[in-house]
């Protein structure tokens, strides 16, 4: 796997028109002939990209940050100076949605587990199979690496709070920083999210975990949701099921509040090939226009989307 994407949103948020700017695809392995020139070089053009392609006016003013469209940028990540440097260079109007495939191997994964916290590496030890252990223990320590790479702190050094429904955040008020972030993992994918001072969720999940899909539908789906899953072809309507349940879930991760009775008030679209997008809150539409989701390059057999506030 092997990314270097960069999207642009503007910050009005949802029924905007996203424009995308793809990178040749060398990820963070090995060098091209673009990578000589830093305005081509697909590792820093997030830092290049121009925030609109309208020609500017002599002496026009500078684009106040607020004004600047939302930078959504997709990453591999490997234990890198480049991928560090990428990390830390994350700016106020960006966010950056890292991704990784968790080690095979035993000795790999217990380099990692020393990165851990004493209560982290207790939660690890009562895991009773292997898959989530493994999961856990390097979802935890890459999670350490990024914000230690964005915050200049050695990652074994951070500490996390929880919030009521367990999505954690960075304890220590001394390191005086506003970085939100959040972490999915299915198999041995693992996907992270970091924005600055605003809030973000992502959700990944293998699109053949769940046999008993079509009984979920009913219990998440809304009536429109799920005329719309049912009008298509059978070939597509798994998809469209994680489409769904991704999309939802990335959500409710941003916002903290973790699963709830009420998702079928939470509608977005669905359909594959259709623009992601949160179309209805319990709250009302209103609610639904200060977030925005996007949908997360992953292998075929996985479904994941991101929610971040606009």
């Amino acid at each position: 796997m092997s990314l270097s994407v960069t999207e642009l949103i503007p910050s009005g948020g949802i029924g905007d028109t996203w424009r995308a700017a793809v990178s040749h695809s060398t990820g963070f392995r090995g060098c091209t002939s673009n990578c000589l020139n830093p305005a081509t070089c697909p590792r820093w053009r997030r830092r290049w990209e121009p925030y609109s392609t309208v020609p500017r006016k002599k002496n026009a003013r500078p684009i106040p940050a607020t004004e600047r469209p939302m930078q959504i940028s997709f990453h591999e990540w490997e234990d890198s100076a480049v991928a560090h440097r990428a990390a830390a260079s994350i700016g106020s109007d960006e966010v950056q949605v890292w991704i990784a495939r968790a080690p095979s191997d035993e000795a790999r994964l217990t380099a990692l587990d020393c990165q851990l916290s004493p209560d982290e590496r207790a939660r690890a030890d009562r895991f009773r199979v292997s898959e989530p252990r493994r999961q856990f223990v390097f979802g935890r320590a890459l999670l350490r690496q990024l914000l230690g790479a964005c915050l200049n702190v050695e990652p074994v050094t951070l500490a996390f709070g929880y919030h009521p429904r367990g999505k954690p955040f960075l304890a220590q008020s001394g390191l005086n920083s506003d970085l939100r972030f959040n972490l999915s993992h299915s198999g041995l994918i693992v996907a992270i999210a970091l924005a600055h001072g605003r809030e973000v969720g992502v959700d990944l999940e293998s699109i053949h975990r769940l046999d008993d899909w079509p009984l979920l539908a009913e219990r998440i789906f809304s009536s429109r949701e799920l005329c719309e899953l049912r009008a298509l072809p059978a070939s597509k309507q798994r998809e469209a099921f994680f489409n769904g349940w991704t999309r939802k879930e990335a959500y409710l991760k941003a916002t903290s509040e973790g699963l709830t009775d009420d998702l079928p008030a939470i509608e977005v679209t669905l359909v594959p090939g259709q623009k992601p997008q949160l179309l209805r809150l319990p709250a009302g539409l209103e609610g639904a226009h200060q977030w925005a989701i996007q949908g997360i390059p992953l292998p075929p057999d996985f479904a994941g989307a991101l929610a971040f506030e606009t």
